[in-house]
Order: structure tokens, then sequence, then C-alpha cells
């Protein structure tokens, strides 16, 4: 159920998972960038001039923290005693920079991340949050030189051009303009370099070529509400009132929309307890299947802002993934009371009666969203979801390919298709499908995973193996194309190769129970003597098993083997029975069979071994 739940939701890039935070003790949102100096690791032998420091030595702030909500009272009162505690540590010291950035008290959020600055002077990000508080506090040129030397510190991250550009637009137009076409060179689909040449078209009258500039950024970012009003001034000037007035109904259902944040910014952000941006992380969180993160970020957010219509349908979202859909649903009526009109709340609503097999229900409300915005691609895909689960395949590929006709280079369209494809058993139009998608989207991992599977059930191991390797170029902590690198291993019997992966996939998603599970499974029952060690094994299966609540047979069955490497046979009986149990209930008859088989070994005192 999970194709059409989270469509259109999320904006960030999606090319890596977790690594560690500018903030210190969090995570990065996906596709975040580290904190490093440079693209090489070595700072710039020529940089421009930082910002003039604040005069004086450096004084922890005291923040007013008098109208701020509990949370974020605490959380400053936290990170202030980190820093006083440590105040020669530049994350320590940025996080309550952050904070206070965030929560509107940019003089201390300057003062912070000057320090940090001071103290880690080759840290790009530090400099760009300095660059951003300059400019929130109304020191444009401090901000300027701030921006200038972040961009010295890291030259293709086009993010931190884009926010000098929008600084300079109004007394620098020509500058701005060359800094958004830097920025477009080395982020093509970055909706605010996109947006900033569409305004400088529009400065300089050029009314036709701002309109593409800005129908491009509503392609990349069709919430965009800054994108959405200034593409509707253009098509005003050109006498198209009627394109107009949509692109306004558009702009009104996008109004609680968070703006496109780079990786970076949203990083500090996050860091920082904005409800928006944790609801952001949130649904990235959800998109690469860490329930558990997204529900601690979206439960956050409700803490924040429990009054954000983004934040209350984030909210409903997640606990709908979570199988909670009576709450979500409950959320999304109350929403829905207040705002009537809300397409978006509608599309998400029906979404969360897909989720109770309300299928009629479901389809009535994203009726009424296609009879208001019929090009909306997120509607047309549930759309599409909710017509294959009432069992009309073919209505759902005829939607989906007149929604294409329109908007041929959506990537998320064409995978979708692909899926309804392969379930039709139409597998050479799928693959066709996924390929063009993958084109245009070269960063979908999960998509390139599923091409490979596909490529892997015709019988072209080489083709899958490539692509799977291709994902983990993209994302190595990306468990299943590691996990379905190992099988082809195994198939090989390339038992060290097979170790090796594993290990690899689990030092970057340390907590991906199905990769503590292979290589439990491998350490338990490889051929060779010398692979074995079953205390490890029963290490990596517990923590497997209890990340799934023990309600995986396979798991089991895994925990089960490592036992009995390890010459704990009752455990291992006792655990193989819960698995037999399990697949029983399942009516999984093969999966009985062998489980059974190696029951038996158990209970004989011999352990399970695969063959060579």
């Amino acid at each position: 159920m999970m194709v059409g739940l989270l469509l259109g939701a999320v904006s960030c890039k999606r090319e890596q998972e977790q690594t560690a935070s500018p903030g210190g003790g969090e995570t990065e949102p996906i596709g975040a960038v580290s904190a490093t100096p440079t693209e090489s690791g070595t700072t710039p032998t020529a940089l421009p001039p930082g910002p003039t420091p604040p005069a004086g030595p450096f004084v922890l702030p005291e923040v007013d923290k008098t109208a701020l909500p509990a949370l974020i009272r605490t959380e400053i009162s936290a990170a202030t005693t980190a820093a006083r505690i440590s105040p020669d540590s530049p994350r320590e010291v940025a996080t309550l920079g952050m904070l206070c950035y965030v929560h509107s008290r940019p003089e201390h959020a300057v003062a912070c991340l000057a320090r940090a600055a001071e103290l880690e002077p080759a840290n790009f990000a530090w400099m760009y949050y300095l660059g951003l508080a300059y400019e929130k506090g109304g020191k444009p040129e401090q901000a300027r030189a701030a921006y200038e030397r972040a961009i010295g510190l890291k030259p293709d991250y086009a993010a931190v051009r884009t926010a000098l550009a929008d600084l300079l637009l109004p007394t620098n137009r020509g500058r701005a303009c060359e800094l958004y076409a830097q920025a477009l060179e080395r982020d093509e689909k970055d909706p605010k370099a996109r947006l900033g040449l569409g305004r400088c078209a529009q400065l300089d009258g050029h009314w036709e070529e701002a309109e593409g500039h800005l129908r491009r950024t509503v392609e990349i970012a069709p919430a965009y509400a800054a994108a959405l009003q200034a593409l509707a001034e253009t098509l005003q000037h050109l006498n198209k009132q009627a394109e107009a007035e949509e692109v306004l109904r558009q702009l009104t259902d996008a109004s609680e929309w968070p703006e496109p944040a780079d990786a970076a910014r949203l990083t500090m952000l996050v860091t920082g307890r904005q409800a928006a941006a944790l609801a952001q992380y949130a649904l990235a969180m959800l998109q690469r299947g860490n329930l558990q993160e997204a529900t601690t970020r979206a439960e956050l957010a409700f803490q924040v802002d429990p009054r954000s219509c983004f934040v209350r349908r984030t909210l409903a979202t997640v606990r709908g993934v979570a199988g909670r859909n009576d709450d979500a649903v409950r959320l999304l009526q109350q929403l829905l009371e207040e705002r009537p009109d809300d397409i978006q709340v509608k599309s998400d609503l029906a979404n969360a009666f897909m989720g109770m097999n309300r299928l009629p229900e479901a389809e009535e409300l994203l009726q009424a969203v296609r009879a208001r915005r019929p090009r909306d691609l997120p509607s047309a895909q549930r759309l599409a979801q909710v017509r294959k689960l009432r069992g009309d395949t073919e209505g759902a590929v005829a939607l989906l390919r007149e929604m294409l006709q329109s908007a041929p280079q959506e990537a998320a369209l064409r995978f979708q298709l692909g899926e309804l494809l392969v379930d039709a058993g139409k597998d050479d139009e799928a693959l066709r499908e996924w390929q063009q998608g993958l084109e245009l989207a070269p960063g979908a991992v999960a998509q390139r995973f599923q091409l490979g599977v596909l490529l892997r059930r015709r019988g072209e191991r080489d083709a899958a193996r490539a692509h799977w390797q291709q994902c983990l170029q993209t994302d190595p902590a990306f468990a299943s194309a590691c996990n379905a690198l190992v099988d082809l291993a195994l198939e090989d019997k390339q038992f060290d190769e097979a170790e090796a992966l594993l290990r690899t996939g689990l030092n970057h998603a340390p907590k991906a129970a199905v990769l503590a599970n292979a290589l439990a499974w491998l350490l338990a029952t490889a051929p060779q003597a010398r692979q074995r060690n079953g205390d490890e094994a029963v290490r990596l299966a517990e923590a497997a098993c209890e990340a799934t609540q023990s309600r995986n047979a396979a798991y089991l069955d895994t925990l089960a083997a490592a036992y009995a490497e390890a010459g704990r046979y009752g455990k291992a009986i006792e655990t193989q029975q819960l698995a037999i149990r399990l697949a029983r209930e399942a009516g999984d008859t093969r999966t009985v069979t062998a489980y059974e088989g190696r029951l038996r070994l158990y209970q004989t005192d011999r352990p399970f071994r695969q063959s060579e």
C-alpha cells in the first residue's frame, strides 16, 4: 500500500540517508550536505573575506524565552547549558544559534554562529548559516560577505549562490542573475534559482522568458507558493487570464506548504526545531522506510506547532503508514471541517480511506479533487491506485497514460505506470516505462531497485546486478539493494563476497534488520567453519527479531539456527517452534516443511548447514 501514500509529499532530495549533522546529535534530512570544508576536504588557498565578526569577546547569550512554546524553552535551555559546558565546541554553540535563528532571535544566532565559524573557519555550514542569520537580522552587507565566503568554501553547493542572488536582486540585478544561472548549472532542478531567473526576466520586461522559467519552477515544485504567485502575475501580464486564474486556485491550495529548502538549510531548520522542516524531514524518513524516525519527527513537529495544516497532514500520513488509520482519519476530518475546500486535505483523507479499504469514499474524494484540478498529479496517482485496488487495472493504466500526455517528464508517473504494467503481466512495457523514468530521475533508488528485480526475474542477472550496484553508489544505506546483491553472491556460492557486502551494508545502515538477519544466517549456517560465528550470529539475529517484535517467521528461523550454532539447542528448538507457528498462521506450507526439517536437526543437537 506504499504506492500513493506519499505522492507529492516531499520536495527535498533523496540521494543519501542519515549522516552526522552539523547540529550535533541530530541526523540530517535526506540529501543533506555534511559540514565539511570543501568537496575535496581541504580549504581553498584563496577565499573571499568573511564578515566582520561581532565586536568584543564571545559571550553566551541569555535568550528571552518568555513567548516561546514550552518545548522550545526546554530545548534552548538544554542547548545553552551544553554550550556553557563546552564553549569551545562549534557544534554545541552552533546548535544554540540554530535554535535562536528559527525562533526569531537573530542577534543571538549571529553571535553563536560567528563563534562556531571562528572556532572552525573552514566549515562551510557555519558560514552559510551565519549568512542566513545576518540576513534575518537585517544586516545585508554582513550576510553578503558570509555567503561569498561560504561559496568559496564549497563552490559546487548551488543553494548558497541562490541565497546570495536573492539578497542582491533588489540592488544588483546583473550579479543576481549571474548567480542564479550559476546555481542552475550546478543543480538544474533548484526551484529557487529557476524562480530567480523568472523574476529577473520579469524585471527586464521579458515576459515570455519569465513564463518559461516559472512554468518550469512549478513543474519542479508544484506547491511552491512564491513561484505560483509569480507565474500568475506573468500570465496576467500576457493577457492569459484563464490560465492565471487556474494558477491562483493552485496558489490557494499551496498556502501552507513550506517553501523548497536546500539540504543544508533544512538541516539547520530541523536542528532549530522549525515545525515545517521537522514535518518535511518526517516525510523524507517515511520514504526511506524509517517509520520510527518519521514518527518521532512528526510528533515533535506537532508539539512545536499543533495548529499548522501541513504538520497535521504529515502526522496523519505517518500514522496511516504505521497502521493507525483511525487516528489519521480523525485528524484529517478535523482539518476538513476547518478547511472544507482544501484539496490537499481531501487527497490525504482519501489516502487514509484507502488504508482502511474504504475505497468508494476514497474515490469520491479524489474525483472531487480532480474536478477542481484535473492536472493534479498526486490525486491522479492516488486515483489510479484506487482503481487498481478495485480491480480496474486497465482504468488505472489509462488514467496514468492520459496524465503522461500532459506531463511526459514526470518520472513518478512512469514509475507507477511500470508497477501497474508488471501487475498486468506486461513486463516489456513496464521495463520501458521504468527505464524512461530513470533517465528523468537517475537518483530514484527505490525504482532502480525494482527495475533490477524485474530484470532478475527475466534472467538478466548481470543487468540486475549493475542496477543494484548503482543503487548503493547513490545511497550506500539502501538495504534492499545490498540484500539483493547478497542473494546473487549466495546463489554463486560466493560466501566471502556475501559477508563483505553485508558488513559494508551494516556499516552504512546499522539498524537495517534485513541485513542483520542475512549476516546472522550466513554466520550461523555457512558451510566453511572459518566463516561461522555463533555468538555474533545470535547477537545479530536477536537484534533483527527485536526490531520486528518477533513476528517475522524468517528472522526467527535465523535466530534458531544461530542458537544451534552457538550450542544452545533448547533455545533453538523453542524459537524454531515459534517460527513454524507463525508460518502456519500465514498459510506458507512450503516454508513450514523446511522449518520442520531444521527443527528435527536441533532436536538431535545438530546445527543446520548450507551446502557447498
